[in-house]
């Protein structure tokens, strides 16, 4: 849960060893979210990332970043 009342089943796909970010996303893989600590991520990184979710079996195609303020 994100917050109440509103719960969902949402899967750690892949972790940074220093929480720097994490891969998340949900069983019927319909939705997936790179969260970050930081507002930007090294895009090599956000590459594998989106790599190890299509391994997954997510669409890498249905990832859109969003605005981020520093």
């Amino acid at each position: 849960s994100f917050f109440r009342p509103f719960y969902g089943d949402y899967w750690i796909l892949a972790l940074d060893p220093d929480y720097r970010w994490a891969l998340v996303g949900e069983p019927r893989r319909e939705y997936g979210w790179i969260l970050a600590r930081a507002p930007s991520l090294d895009p090599a990184i956000v590459e594998t990332l989106l790599d190890r979710a299509a391994d997954l079996g997510y669409d890498r195609s249905r990832f859109r970043p969003s605005r981020q303020s520093p």
